[in-house]
């Protein structure tokens, strides 16, 4: 029962019961000292190149983070996407003090774990997301999120906005004046370059005209 609650291995459940006379309230505690004083350590390291991205949202504000690992194989288990749901719910409560939490899924995993500063969007203007790439609710590896700037919001501009930021995920513009220089993944070039500012322009049946890229974000495991 304990291994299947927390993860660990069997050995550190046999002496964490066997601390606590087989206590299963006391030996939690002392299954997570003996857990974590044989964790990796957290890393930054050059070799830690695979990982996953987290895109989250809770009212108006959206939060961006990224995990690396050094193996695809670890990226992809419960425990790292559950450790970015964590993380963001510490980040949407203000408390920026995680690392308990990593050195505990790093216990389980038994591989380093490192997390670069997360990005914290708060907005209450029109704004369009994306995540690609996604085998688990909220993580994948890239994400992207653009904040226009509009006096409404109608189902057919949120639609846009999605697919601005699908576009910022597929394209990876640095800026928004490059993102208004590419052409725009989604408008028929059969008949010449069509970029997301023509686009913008030429949209008559919801005035585009006056929708303002205001800001990218993108986040991606590579880069």
């Amino acid at each position: 029962m304990l291994r299947q609650e927390t993860g660990c291995s069997l050995s550190h459940c046999r002496l964490a019961l066997k601390e606590a006379a087989n206590d299963l309230g006391r030996a939690r505690p002392i299954l997570q000292r003996i857990a974590r004083a044989e964790s990796p350590e957290l890393d930054s390291s050059s070799d830690m190149k695979e990982g996953l991205v987290g895109l989250f949202s809770k009212e108006n504000t959206f939060c961006m983070l990224k995990l690396h690992c050094r193996t695809d194989f670890v990226a992809r288990t419960p425990v790292m996407s559950e450790l970015a749901s964590k993380l963001a719910n510490l980040y949407f409560a203000k408390e920026t003090s995680g690392e308990d939490l990593v050195r505990d899924a790093a216990a389980i995993l038994k591989e380093p774990i490192s997390i670069p500063e997360p990005v914290i969007i708060e907005s209450t203007s029109l704004v369009g997301y994306y995540l690609h790439g996604s085998w688990a609710p909220n993580v994948g590896t890239i994400a992207s999120v653009v904040q226009l700037e509009c006096d409404r919001s109608t189902d057919e501009l949120k639609e846009i906005a999605r697919k601005l930021a699908q576009h910022v995920a597929g394209m990876a513009p640095r800026s928004t004046e490059e993102l208004l220089e590419q052409p725009f993944l989604f408008a028929d070039q059969s008949n010449g370059t069509m970029t997301v500012a023509d686009y913008l322009r030429a949209g008559k049946t919801s005035n585009l005209n006056d929708v303002v890229v205001n800001r990218i974000w993108r986040l991606s495991i590579k880069s």
